[in-house]
């Protein structure tokens, strides 16, 4: 029996509501089926529906990104949100680690490791031109889980000068990888299997992931970690993601947030009161904007209390910070508290001894205290308003339409049985010419827009293969084109290497040299192509979903036309329509067809693989250099000054390594361009069409089989008639109890606009 609740005020109980009355259906659809004269699939299009609503409102996820520069408080103000001390704060710059973290009903860190495969690739990334270790043969490959191989590299590092670990004053990327992977591996070589690991600590075990997150020798082992919490203030389906700070000196890390940046839904950029809007912030949002995401952003000046003298002075900065973001972005919407007096004044949140004493001290100006305290729960509204008024409510009001459309079907269906059930033949029979002829209209609309879209999709995905093309060629100035500039226009200052020549000899030279030039085109693809891409890559979506709405247009004119038709000759009838004022179409949404169709874009990171070749053949014309100064001793002729024959091996390995780079990133974005098309925006506009046609004609419900079976029985059996009116009388109260309720949950959605 469905029960009747009373009007819903949150998102959470117009959540609930739908699942319930979604389940309602389901189970009434089940009672339909044991009627004598309905065949195993006659429901199947309504099942489908409900099942699809089911399955998306477990799986749907909004995500919301916390990002920022190192050390601006990304993770404090996410502790804050959650109201406990559960992300390590102040973790190292080098970890990779995008941090997920879930409402939950157990305390749950889940860390999910990579694979040996995955670990030997990037130590052999980390190994290209590296001197002083013995190079694999041809087809072979550095294996870290051999004991003499671990030896080797220990050894090769502690052979390295400073001048080849350190660039651009910070420890390079390839010496901390390969240091860290060697001195974690004892540490983590009995957790991991030939497949990714998931490891969990639950309950009082749930701090000891902070040793993997803080500590680079574990964290580089770690592929993803996700946290499940206790906590009422954020649903299940809402993610919030502590970012790696975006001025890592690894662009790769850049490379990763990008990629969850491709995903979510809601941004939290936090700037340090002590720093203001650096550089590093400027060009992180600069890039941001770049990609067509910055409107979905909001901004927390996140303030140290110990900083700032008064209230009026902390205004002075909010003010300079706002003037200097305007420029990126107009009108955005900012906050200014302090993450950590919020999370340090939590309830019942245990401290410790210099902790309490800081939290007094703050407590006593209150001034900057209730400032803070204010500006904390104005964000923690708009946050909320944000996740729920925006892309929940889309969320909840597709659903709460597709139901009701699944629910009035199932309602009319059986007032449509229990007409004819207590109609004469004759009142039968004229009832069945007029469905009849709704049918076999209904059937042709159906024909005609499945041709018409299958047609439209072809011409679409030739559109795309066009734009995709001409998007990653070569010429292009946006993007394989502009590597290949930078890889051409990259300059050597060889004279810098001099130091590296005289202590690392050629070798060292070549590998610092490689070095510099790797992280200067990662960086690069980085800050420039990817945001490139991934805005590209936005406009073609917004093309697919265009070109299709136009298409749609005049098909759902022609779907209204025929129901209004149907509904006019049933009622001429004496009978019930039933359904009720038809909801409008909605507008398409591709990311939410993306998204619960599972269609993911591909990574756009590159992960270049350069030849031996580079290093071979520079050394072989080190070797040619070296005959010429031994042939010119004999002939007594000027010799080559030793430096000057590094130098221009050096210039020949350049070349190489150059030429060597252009071919990877030439193969690399073949593949990647081959994805795009195929792998996901061909699917795309597949799934996109899909999801129009469904939209289309799911209100032309077929009636008519089951109807010319229950009309035989109404002439020639007496019992089954008897019998299958009993079944549909009992339907009908139910099946009207689930579209008043799933009309009220329609209201209700409607009213938090």
């Amino acid at each position: 029996m469905v029960e009747i609740v009373k009007p819903m005020d949150s998102y959470r109980s117009i959540k609930e509501e739908l699942k319930k009355t979604n389940q309602n259906l389901l189970e009434l659809l089940s009672e339909l089926k044991f009627l004598p004269h309905v065949t195993e699939n006659a429901f199947s299009a309504w099942e489908k529906t409900c099942m699809s609503i089911q399955k998306q409102m477990a799986e749907e996820t909004i995500r919301v990104a916390v990002v920022g520069a190192i050390k601006s408080g990304k993770s404090t103000l996410t502790n804050a949100l959650f109201g406990g001390d559960y992300l390590k704060r102040g973790a190292g710059v080098i970890t990779s680690i995008v941090t997920k973290i879930r409402t939950g009903n157990q305390l749950t860190a889940r860390l999910n490791f990579k694979s040996w495969e995955e670990i030997n690739d990037e130590i052999d990334q980390a190994l290209v031109l590296f001197p002083y270790l013995k190079k694999p043969t041809e087809g072979q490959r550095f294996e870290i889980r051999q004991k003499e191989a671990r030896a080797a590299l220990k050894k090769a590092l502690e052979t390295l000068g400073a001048d080849q670990l350190i660039t651009n004053e910070t420890r390079t990327t390839q010496s901390v990888v390969l240091s860290s992977y060697l001195n974690g591996y004892d540490r983590v070589s009995t957790l991991l299997t030939l497949d990714n690991t998931l490891l969990e600590y639950r309950d009082a075990d749930f701090e000891k992931h902070r040793e993997f997150v803080g500590n680079e020798s574990l964290a580089v082992f770690l592929k993803d970690l996700s946290l499940e919490i206790q906590h009422e203030q954020f649903e299940s389906h809402i993610e919030i993601a502590d970012c790696q700070g975006s001025d890592s000196p690894n662009p790769l890390h850049l490379a990763m947030i990008q990629d969850y940046l491709t995903k979510t839904h809601l941004i939290v950029y936090v700037v340090s009161s002590r720093t203001g809007l650096r550089q590093a912030d400027i060009k992180f949002l600069s890039m941001i904007k770049k990609m067509g995401i910055l409107d979905n952003a909001l901004f927390v000046v996140n303030c140290d209390f110990s900083e700032h003298d008064s209230l009026e002075n902390l205004k002075d900065l909010i003010a300079k910070i706002e003037k200097d973001i305007i420029l990126i972005q107009p009108n955005p919407e900012m906050f200014t508290f302090s993450a950590l007096y919020q999370l340090l004044n939590t309830n019942g949140l245990p401290l410790s001894t210099k902790d309490r004493s800081k939290l007094v001290q703050w407590k006593k100006d209150k001034e900057l205290a209730g400032f803070s305290k204010n500006e904390s729960r104005r964000f923690e509204s708009v946050l909320t308003d944000r996740i729920q008024r925006g892309r929940y409510r889309l969320l909840l009001k597709n659903h709460a339409e597709r139901l009701w459309i699944a629910a009035s079907g199932v309602a009319h269906w059986i007032e449509l049985h229990h007409d004819l059930l207590t109609k004469d033949a004759s009142g039968v029979t004229r009832i069945m010419e007029k469905i009849d002829q709704h049918q076999n209209r209904a059937q042709q609309i159906r024909s005609i827009v499945k041709t018409t879209l299958d047609g439209a999709v072809l011409k679409l995905k030739y559109e795309l293969k066009t734009d995709v093309d001409r998007f990653f060629d070569i010429r292009s100035v946006t993007t394989v084109g502009r590597i290949y500039a930078f890889i051409r226009d990259y300059k050597v200052n060889y004279s810098a290497y001099r130091e590296v020549i005289t202590s690392s000899g050629f070798s060292g030279a070549m590998y610092q040299i490689f070095m510099d030039f790797k992280q200067g085109l990662d960086t690069f693809i980085a800050e420039s192509i990817n945001p490139e891409v991934i805005r590209f890559i936005k406009s073609i979506e917004e093309k697919i979903e265009s070109y299709l709405e136009t298409i749609s247009d005049p098909f759902d004119g022609m779907v209204n036309d025929a129901l209004a038709e149907y509904n006019r000759s049933i009622a001429s009838l004496g009978m019930s329509t039933g359904g009720g004022d038809q909801p409008k179409r909605h507008k398409m949404n591709i990311q939410w067809i993306r998204e619960v169709s599972g269609i993911r874009i591909p990574q756009a990171d590159i992960s270049m693989r350069y030849s031996a070749r580079i290093r071979t053949e520079a050394v072989m014309h080190l070797g040619l250099f070296s005959v010429v100064q031994w042939m010119g001793k004999l002939m007594k002729k000027q010799v080559v000054q030793s430096k000057e024959k590094d130098f221009r091996a050096l210039e020949k390995g350049v070349y190489r390594m150059k030429r060597e780079t252009e071919k990877s990133i030439s193969l690399h974005f073949m593949d990647y361009r081959e994805n795009i098309k195929f792998q996901y925006l061909n699917k795309l506009a597949e799934t996109a069409s899909d999801h129009l046609y469904e939209a289309l004609i799911n209100r032309l419900q077929d009636y008519a089989s089951n109807l010319q079976e229950l009309g035989r029985k109404v002439v020639s059996e007496q019992d089954d008639r008897a019998r299958t009116l009993d079944i549909i009388n009992s339907s009908r109260q139910k099946a009207a109890l689930i579209v008043e309720r799933v009309n009220r949950t329609r209201e209700s959605v409607e009213m938090t606009i």
